[in-house]
């Protein structure tokens, strides 16, 4: 059987816990004798366009091909093996933020998806993401050729842009509705891609060289402090942004009446934009195709959810808001992740004269990393210590640290910054406790189940997709997202109660390994599988009315 991957990264280039548990998973799959094959996305250098860069690899590339169907295209992606796994690259880089529309249907990611098709020609697409450089549109290309195709989902980013379900002011969102009210929700970014649409009119009758495809790259300074932009897209955009100060400058010598002599016509006039507290309502008035492009978005996103012959939710909360959505109940399986066993074998805990605790993740707001050092600050312990690990060096991250860093410098607090994966075990080797202070409505993270692995208690917000491996009382204690305080009062137990960390430790449940997860695919494969009915080579076009 040969098993078609998608993902929006993938290790050795990006180590998120999506992209790890593909690696997992791959990898399983791989040792149980399945042929996989893993597609993805990574944002490269800026100043080619996709279908100028160069790939390096085994795979046809740099060539003019033409897949059935299709006008011929520069093959550029780039092919290459990594621990027994067929790898597929797909360079992205500027277009990708060229407009609303590209960020979930873009033709340059479909027209490369369609010629790796072609090449491996799977038994089966399993989608583990969908978005975050990728392409909705790749899940009707491959069920246009005859692929069954099934998804996991590992957020809310079909339904909310911002991928958590959380409102700016870090509250939850009780769901998109119709999406009307995401216009407003993402404040300035809502009018992000029409600014882009105004500085192409500008400069239409000018050579397609000189057109403009990118916002000020001074607003990439206004766009890292807004709230929460999923982890998929910030940093891509941030670059973006930040780094083309020096090619926007140049072309605003172009087209400025003193450089040029031309005179701007009032509806050549920027879009202003609105600021602080005004911005939920007037933007949206000043962006009037914005509801309707985030309406849009959802309509197709939900169309090609259907496309699919399968969806894996790995929570039940999941299940339930995608199936509130509009997702067909009869096609939802629930399915918890598997995590990968194999360096927890052997686990030993490094003993410690002190208590510490510990977290593993991003360091950006949703994450609730803020409320864990201003608790920790005030932990009345001369002795207890904390270390963070996470990207400490990403320009969302920065920013982050801008407002909180004065946290990171309280006594016994250290940034340790990032480690390789395969670390993992040793670091939780060297922590009594670990703390996930989410914000969010956490979707099954595998920080927490290789804390189950390693025996370790969990201290962690009160959400969904904690609580279900978090037992308050047993294997961990719970408190109120954002709740400083609360957060306080459980790690203050574990120092004026020194058995606790050995007690919980001991009430640790098992949780699901990747081989029982791979079993449980497989046999969810085979299923799709003896449904297929291939309808030859000659790409088709899905019905997306039907």
């Amino acid at each position: 059987m040969r098993i078609l991957l998608v993902a929006h990264g993938f290790p050795p280039v990006q180590f998120g816990g999506t992209e790890m548990y593909t690696y997992s998973l791959g990898k399983e799959l791989s040792r149980r004798g399945v042929d996989v094959h893993v597609v993805f996305t990574r944002y490269e250098g800026l100043g080619q366009r996709p279908e100028e860069s160069q790939a390096e690899g085994s795979a046809p590339q740099n060539n003019w091909v033409r897949p059935d169907g299709l006008a011929p295209i520069r093959f550029v992606t780039k092919m290459y093996h990594y621990d027994g796994i067929t790898c597929w690259q797909i360079p992205i880089k500027e277009h990708y933020l060229t407009s609303l529309e590209n960020t979930y249907r873009d033709p340059f990611i479909d027209q490369q998806f369609h010629v790796v098709l072609e090449q491996v020609r799977p038994d089966i697409v399993h989608f583990l993401y969908m978005l975050g450089g990728l392409s909705a549109s790749m899940v009707p290309l491959s069920k246009s050729l005859g692929v069954p195709a099934l998804a996991t989902l590992t957020d809310f980013s079909l339904m909310c842009p911002f991928g958590q379900l959380l409102k700016p002011d870090g509250q939850q969102c009780a769901g998109p509705g119709d999406s009307r009210g995401c216009a407003a929700c993402t404040g300035e970014m809502s009018g992000y891609f029409e600014y882009l649409a105004w500085l192409k009119e500008i400069s239409s009758p000018r050579p397609a060289e000189s057109r403009p495809d990118f916002l000020l790259a001074g607003l990439a300074r206004h766009v890292a402090t807004l709230a929460p932009i999923s982890s998929a897209d910030s940093d891509r955009l941030v670059a973006v942004l930040s780094n083309t100060q020096a090619k926007y400058n140049a072309l605003r010598r172009k087209i400025s009446p003193g450089a040029t002599g031309h005179r701007r016509s009032r509806s050549q006039e920027p879009p202003q934009k609105a600021s602080g507290r005004e911005r939920d309502t007037t933007l949206v008035s000043k962006f009037p195709r914005t509801e309707r492009a985030y309406m849009e978005r959802a309509r197709y996103l939900k169309w090609a959810l259907t496309q699919l012959d399968a969806v894996v939710a790995p929570t039940r909360y999941l299940m339930d808001r995608f199936v509130e959505w509009g997702v067909d109940r009869s096609k939802v399986l629930f399915s918890e992740y598997g995590v990968d066993d194999s360096l927890f074998r052997s686990f030993l805990k490094v003993p410690s004269d002190h208590l510490r605790f510990g977290y593993i993740g991003q360091i950006q707001p949703h994450k609730g990393v803020g409320t864990l050092l201003e608790a920790f600050s005030q932990l009345d312990s001369p002795t207890a210590t904390l270390t963070v690990y996470g990207d400490t060096n990403s320009l969302a991250a920065k920013e982050y640290l801008g407002k909180i860093g004065h946290l990171t410098k309280a006594p016994r607090v250290t940034m340790a910054g990032t480690f390789p994966p395969d670390r993992i075990a040793a670091v939780m080797s060297r922590m009594d406790v670990l703390v996930v202070p989410s914000i969010w409505a956490e979707n099954s993270p595998l920080v927490v189940r290789n804390a189950l692995l390693a025996h370790l208690p969990v201290v962690a917000s009160n959400v969904e997709g904690l609580t279900i491996y978090v037992r308050n009382g047993q294997n961990g204690l719970t408190f109120e997202p954002g709740d400083a305080r609360g957060l306080l009062a459980c790690l203050a137990r574990f120092v004026t109660e020194p058995g606790l960390v050995e007690q919980m430790s001991k009430a640790t449940p098992p949780t699901k390994i990747i081989s029982e997860d791979a079993k449980q695919l497989m046999d969810v494969y085979r299923q799709l599988a003896g449904k297929r009915s291939r309808t030859g080579d000659d790409i088709g076009t899905a019905d997306e009315s039907s």
